[in-house]
C-alpha cells in the first residue's frame, strides 16, 4: 500500500516494486536477514510481535513495533503472512524523557525535609517519602496501599494532628 511504500522510501531511500523481497529491496545485510527471518516465522504459522530498529543510517533509523500473523484460507491452509508496523520512535523518546524527569523529581521529593504523600481520589496512599515515614512512625510499606484516613477536600488546606505510636 502507499503507506508501506512511503515508509520504505523514507527509511531506505528505495522504491518498492510489487512482488519484491526484502533482499531485492535492501540487498544482503544483517537487517535483511532479520526481516526475512521474522516473515519466515509468520509463514510457518506463528503469530507474534517484535520491536525492531529499521532503516538505512544515511536516511535515519526508526523503532517499530511489528505484528506478524499467518494468513490462512477458508480451509485453514496457510497461504501467506500479514504484518502491521507502527513507528514508536517518538513514543520511546518521550518515555525516556519522562523517566528521567520522574527520576529527578523522585530524588528531590525523597531527599526533602518536608513530608510528601500522594493519595489517590479514593483516599488510598500511593506514595510517601522518608519524612512521612518519620512523621507517622511507620515504614512506607505499611502506609502505601492503606486508606489515608483523613477527609480530603480539593483546594482546601486541612491541619492534621498525627498520633505517633511511640
Amino acid at each position: 500500500n502507499a503507506t508501506f511504500r512511503d515508509s520504505v522510501a523514507a527509511l531506505y531511500g528505495v522504491t518498492v516494486q510489487t512482488g519484491a523481497s526484502f533482499r531485492d529491496l535492501l540487498g544482503s545485510s544483517e537487517e535483511t536477514e532479520r526481516l526475512t527471518g521474522i516473515v519466515d516465522r509468520a509463514l510457518a504459522g506463528e503469530s507474534f510481535t517484535v520491536e525492531m530498529e529499521l532503516g538505512d543510517p544515511a536516511c535515519g533509523r526508526s523503532l517499530f513495533t511489528i505484528l506478524l500473523a499467518p494468513l490462512r484460507d477458508e480451509n485453514g491452509a496457510l497461504k501467506g503472512a500479514a504484518f502491521s508496523a507502527q513507528d514508536i520512535t517518538e513514543l520511546k523518546r518521550t518515555q525516556a524523557v519522562l523517566q528521567i524527569s520522574e527520576t529527578g523529581m523522585r530524588t528531590i521529593i525523597e531527599s526533602s525535609s518536608d513530608g510528601f504523600e500522594i493519595v489517590d481520589k479514593n483516599g488510598i496512599v500511593r506514595f510517601v517519602n522518608p519524612k512521612v515515614e518519620a512523621l507517622f512512625g511507620r515504614p512506607a510499606k505499611q502506609l502505601m496501599g492503606a486508606t489515608f484516613g483523613f477527609p480530603i477536600e480539593e483546594k482546601k488546606t486541612t491541619e492534621l494532628e498525627i498520633p505517633r505510636p511511640d
